[in-house]
C-alpha cells in the first residue's frame, strides 16, 4: 500500500539490524543494572520493613475477622438470653419466633417489638380481669414466646375486618408490610422447611445461647477488671512531665493555627483563584463535550475497523518490507 502510494519500500540491512540490536541490548542490560540495584536497596532500606509490615497485616486482618465473629457470637447469645428472661421463656423459642421472622422478612428487632406489645396487653388483662380483651385467655400463661405464638395463630382463623381490631388492640394499630406478613405466616409450613434443611432445634438452640450468655459474661467482667487494673497502672504513669508535654504539643498547634489564620486572605485567595481555574477547565471541556460526542463513535468505527483488518495490515507487503530480510 506504502509502495503504491510513496514509491518507497522500507528496508533494513541485516548488518544495520544487528548494530542496533547490539545498541539496545546494550541499553537494556544498563538499565536492568541500574534498575536491580535500586530494587535491592530499597528491599535493604524500606522495602524489608514493608514486607514485614504487609505479612503482618495479612495475619492480623484474619485474627481481627476471628475476633468480630467471636463478638458477634457472644454478643447474640447473650442477647438471647437476656430477651428470653425479659419474655419469660427459652432462649431457643424466642431464637425460633426470630427465625419464623426473618423467614418473613422482619428483623429479630421488629419480632421483639411485636412481642413486647403483646406482653404488655396481657398484663393489662392481668390487671384488670373483669375486662374481657383480645388476649384474656393467655393471663397466667408464663411463657410469653409460646403464648405469642398461639396469639397469632388463633388471629388468623379470622377475617381481615376482625383481625384489624385486635392488631389495634394490642399492638397500637393495625400492622403493615413485614410485619403484617409475618403475622399471617403459615409457621407449621415454615417448621417443617427448617426440619428439612437441618435448622437447629429450639433446645439446642437454647444451650448455644445459654452457654454464649454465659461466655458472654466472662468476657464482660474480666473487661471490667481489666479497666480497673489499668486506671491504677495509668495513674503511675502519667505524671507532671506528661501533662506538659501534651500541653507543648497543643501550643505547637495553636501557633500553627494562629500563623495560618494570620494568612486566612492569601490562602482563601488561593483558593478562590484554583477554583476559577478549575471552573474554567470544566467549562472548557463542556464547550467541546457536543464535538468529541460527534466524534468518538467515528474514532471508535476507525479502531474496529483496524482490529478487523489487523491481519491483512500483517501480511501486507509493506509490512514485510519494514521487517526486513533477516526476518
Amino acid at each position: 500500500m506504502f509502495s503504491e502510494i510513496l514509491k518507497i519500500i522500507p528496508r533494513i540491512e541485516g548488518r544495520d539490524l544487528a548494530s542496533v540490536e547490539r545498541s539496545l541490548n546494550s541499553r537494556f542490560k544498563s538499565v536492568a543494572k541500574k534498575f536491580g540495584g535500586g530494587l535491592l536497596s530499597a528491599i535493604k532500606g524500606g522495602g524489608i520493613a514493608g514486607l514485614a509490615i504487609g505479612l503482618i497485616d495479612k495475619v492480623l486482618n484474619p485474627l481481627q475477622a476471628v475476633q468480630e465473629a467471636i463478638d458477634k457470637s457472644l454478643n447474640k447469645g447473650d442477647d438471647l438470653a437476656t430477651y428470653a428472661k425479659q419474655f419469660q421463656t427459652t432462649a431457643g423459642s424466642l431464637a425460633k419466633l426470630q427465625a419464623f421472622g426473618q423467614a418473613t422478612g422482619l428483623d429479630p428487632e421488629g419480632v421483639r417489638l411485636l412481642l413486647g406489645k403483646f406482653q404488655a396487653a396481657v398484663a393489662q388483662a392481668a390487671a384488670d380481669p373483669s375486662k374481657p380483651t383480645s388476649v384474656s385467655a393467655f393471663v397466667g400463661k408464663k411463657d410469653t414466646a409460646e403464648s405469642f405464638f398461639e396469639f397469632i395463630q388463633s388471629m388468623q382463623k379470622l377475617t381481615a375486618v376482625q383481625q384489624s381490631l385486635v392488631q389495634q388492640e394490642v399492638f397500637g394499630e393495625k400492622q403493615i408490610l413485614k410485619a403484617s406478613e409475618f403475622l399471617n405466616a403459615n409457621f407449621k409450613e415454615l417448621d417443617k422447611t427448617f426440619k428439612a434443611i437441618g435448622v437447629p432445634t429450639a433446645d439446642a438452640m437454647s444451650q448455644a445461647a445459654q452457654w454464649l450468655g454465659q461466655q458472654s459474661d466472662n468476657r464482660d467482667i474480666l473487661r471490667a477488671a481489666k479497666e480497673q487494673n489499668d486506671l491504677v497502672k495509668k495513674s503511675k504513669l502519667i505524671g507532671d512531665s506528661t501533662i506538659a508535654g501534651l500541653n507543648a504539643a497543643d501550643n505547637l498547634d495553636l501557633n500553627q493555627e494562629n500563623k495560618n489564620l494570620a494568612k486566612f486572605d492569601s490562602l482563601q485567595q488561593i483558593s478562590i483563584n484554583n477554583q476559577k481555574l478549575m471552573n474554567l477547565a470544566v467549562n472548557a471541556f463542556l464547550e467541546i463535550a457536543p464535538l468529541l460526542a460527534q466524534a468518538l463513535p467515528k474514532l471508535v468505527g476507525v479502531a474496529d475497523t483496524v482490529q478487523k483488518n489487523l491481519p491483512d495490515i500483517k501480511g501486507s507487503r509493506a509490512v514485510r518490507g519494514m521487517q526486513g530480510k533477516d526476518n
